[in-house]
């Protein structure tokens, strides 16, 4: 049934169930790093500070967010498109396991700039831009899931095969989608850089006191 909404030939379906999907796994990944997790226990682990590393020291917070969640939704997420296990494409499967990280993140507290305390799973989460982000690659997953060219039968091992299909135009639908997905990337990567902003401003504050 969740594969029939994943995998459907209404990107309304798919794009509902995909979040839907997607908001659960973090929720569960929130309590468990919460519960059951040591508190700091992933920090220093995201892959964002390798990108850092790779731009010029008076790159911005914006450029880093942006050219990460671009690299991740318009070039990770089409190329893992190409492939399915069964009937559900691998994007999906990627987009997942970021809302998981993310709710691990959150419950163990691990991000660089870590709140005072780890939080138990709550609705203000929504305030920060993690969730709109994965949720932009979820959205592009949506978009391109029933254009896979190469499937494999089962989960762990079998035969891959390809897939022939006549070329299908994207539907103005879908490119609205993508559409938001860029403004979503555009003003997330503003809040972040803006937030940044104000965060060096109090330490600069505190220091003068």
């Amino acid at each position: 049934m969740l594969i029939d909404w994943l995998q459907s030939d209404k990107l309304a379906r798919r794009v509902v169930s995909g979040l839907a999907l997607g908001l659960a796994c973090m929720y569960l990944a929130w309590a468990i790093g919460y519960f059951l997790l040591p508190e700091g226990a992933l920090r220093g682990k995201t892959g964002a500070g390798f990108v850092s590393d790779l731009l010029p020291e008076n790159a911005g917070v914006w450029l880093l967010a942006l050219i990460w969640n671009s690299v991740i939704a318009f070039v990770v997420v089409p190329l893992l498109s190409l492939l399915a296990i069964r009937r559900l494409s691998l994007a999906y499967l990627l987009a997942l396991g970021n809302f998981m990280l993310f709710g691990i993140f959150l419950g163990t507290n691990s991000f660089s700039n870590p709140r005072p305390e780890a939080l138990p799973p709550n609705l203000t989460v929504f305030l920060a831009t993690g969730p709109w982000e994965i949720g932009a690659y979820m959205l592009v997953a949506a978009v391109l899931a029933n254009r896979y060219r190469f499937r494999q039968e089962h989960w762990l091992v079998g035969k891959m095969t390809r897939v022939t299909r006549r070329d299908e135009k994207m539907s103005i639908a879908q490119w609205l989608t993508l559409v938001l997905v860029v403004i979503v990337i555009l003003v997330t990567a503003w809040i972040e850089d803006q937030r940044a902003v104000e965060r060096a401003s109090e330490m600069a504050t505190a220091l003068r006191r």
